[in-house]
């Protein structure tokens, strides 16, 4: 279930002394009201104000992510707010309006539900993060497209450094799985035919059906010629060294590595 915001909330007036916001963390709070407010804020972004976020994550997703620990300092801001409807006024109560995190890479992200946007609680809840975690410097990623938050942060003393730019990549097919691949980190050694993408719930690999079948055929290939190099040189003619007996035993090992991942991606097309 997700939290239910107040049927005033639309007429909030909303006392601005720092006593009346706080932040709470969610890793030390985290329940399924914790997973229902993230998931709720993220249903509530729009296209200027995602960068991360192209498509809504499943709710299972969402949990392992949240679960995941992905943040340096995660928390729910929770503010004192006084609803005013038109024909009575209801009792202030403590709300939670939005949450505010911390990456590791010390990237600060904020966002209030609408229902509570354009009372301050986005900077203060801000300037409380930067209170509580003291660093040399601080990052904003915003969509440009964002002005609202582009001002928020300007005028907290951030200024423009970067202009980033991405290509999209669209659909990488893997036999009857397809997953939208943008952002990607390559992986080293046996690993180098697979693009992970920075989702940790989507892993594509970069080869199709085609290609891994031409790559198998030519592993098969060099793996053989090394297997004469090494018969060779464990007979020993001159000039040969056990550091070339070890050099070509270890390239042999990591072509069967590279074999075994070419065949998994064939196996995976298979499916």
């Amino acid at each position: 279930m997700t939290p239910d915001i107040p049927t005033c909330a639309a007429n909030i007036e909303a006392a601005l002394s720092e006593d009346t916001m706080q932040l709470v963390d969610l890793y030390g709070t985290l329940g399924a009201d914790g997973y229902s407010i993230t998931y709720r804020l993220l249903e509530e972004r729009t296209a200027e104000q995602s960068i991360s976020h192209r498509t809504m994550p499943t709710w299972e997703e969402h949990q392992a992510f949240v679960t995941s620990w992905p943040y340096a300092a995660w928390y729910l801001v929770e503010a004192w707010v006084r609803c005013i409807p038109e024909d009575r006024m209801c009792p202030r109560t403590p709300t939670i309006v939005g949450a505010v995190y911390l990456t590791k890479a010390d990237e600060i992200g904020v966002f209030i539900f609408k229902a509570y946007q354009g009372n301050n609680y986005g900077s203060r809840a801000v300037l409380k993060l930067m209170e509580a975690h003291p660093r040399d410097r601080y990052l904003a990623n915003i969509n440009p497209a964002n002005e609202r938050s582009v001002n928020m942060f300007e005028g907290l003393g951030f200024r423009h450094i970067q202009n980033t730019y991405v290509k999209e990549q669209g659909n990488v097919g893997l036999g009857n799985h397809h997953c939208g691949v943008s952002t990607k980190e390559m992986l080293t050694y046996a690993d180098d035919f697979i693009e992970k993408a920075r989702n940790p719930n989507t892993t594509a690999v970069i080869v199709g059906r085609d290609k891994a079948r031409e790559m198998a055929d030519e592993i098969e290939r060099l793996r053989a010629a090394l297997l004469v190099v090494v018969g060779v040189l464990e007979i020993g003619p001159p000039g040969s060294t056990p550091g070339t007996l070890s050099e070509v035993i270890g390239a042999l090992r990591l072509c069967d590595a590279v074999r075994g991942v070419v065949e998994h991606q064939g196996q995976r097309d298979r499916e």
